[in-house]
């Protein structure tokens, strides 16, 4: 009489395909399955579960080289990024040209007053009008303010003067970039909510953080970029 044949973890399987090279997984994903065949003959369940623990713990050795190695982190420094400079353009749009929050959620503008602009992309009101948002743009002006200027004038020598140490790595290059990226949007959510102020005063503190987000993250990830491929090289 045959043994029954069994199938290992269909999703455990999908997860290997998703990370492993070709090469490793068809050699690998071969001894798997026979020892799963030997192993579910005794226990089905114990066969399962040993099947997920060797697919799960060979996948991550192979997640953390993929991770770490940085061709994949030049490729996730650039599509980051990117997307981060399209949702600021749009958000940047939207408060410049949208004049009023109906059919927003009523959560959302107490939110708003609190300086908390990026919720907006949650916001399905958001994604249906802000074609026509962008339709209204009638120049660039409304992509420049000032004091976000000069912050990111600021920032940027920060990074310059950090960029000629000898031991200011990638890593350290990004660490600093983006965290000074964000310190003018975290840091008018932080004065908005520590202060009393009026509906009017409070745009001026969000166009600063956005602003000087929008500037920095495009060049930031220029930055990061070409420490990466000197690592690389």
């Amino acid at each position: 009489m045959s043994k029954e044949v069994y199938s290992p973890p269909v999703v455990a399987i999908s997860i290997m395909k998703l990370i492993l090279p070709k090469r490793v997984l068809i050699t690998l994903l071969g001894d798997l399955t026979e020892e799963f065949q030997f192993r579910v003959q005794q226990d089905a369940a114990k066969a399962k579960l040993w099947f997920w623990q060797q697919s799960l713990t060979t996948s991550f050795i192979y997640f953390n080289e993929i991770f770490n190695s940085p061709a994949f982190v030049k490729k996730l420094n650039v599509i980051v990024p990117l997307l981060l400079f399209v949702i600021a353009f749009l958000l940047l749009t939207w408060l410049s040209y949208a004049y009023s929050v109906k059919g927003y959620s009523s959560e959302f503008w107490p939110r708003l007053l609190a300086g908390y602009a990026h919720l907006a992309i949650l916001e399905p009101a958001f994604w249906l009008n802000i074609y026509s948002q962008i339709k209204a743009i009638d120049g660039v002006g409304f992509l420049f303010y000032p004091p976000a200027v000069l912050s990111t004038l600021g920032n940027f020598t920060i990074l310059f003067l950090l960029n000629k140490g000898p031991n200011f790595t990638a890593l350290k290059m990004a660490c600093w970039g983006y965290s000074l990226m964000l310190l003018p949007y975290v840091g008018s959510i932080i004065y908005i909510g520590s202060h009393t102020l009026a509906d009017k005063q409070i745009g001026p503190f969000i166009m600063f953080g956005l602003l000087s987000f929008f500037y920095m993250v495009l060049p930031v990830s220029y930055l990061v970029h070409r420490k990466l491929k000197k690592v690389q090289t």
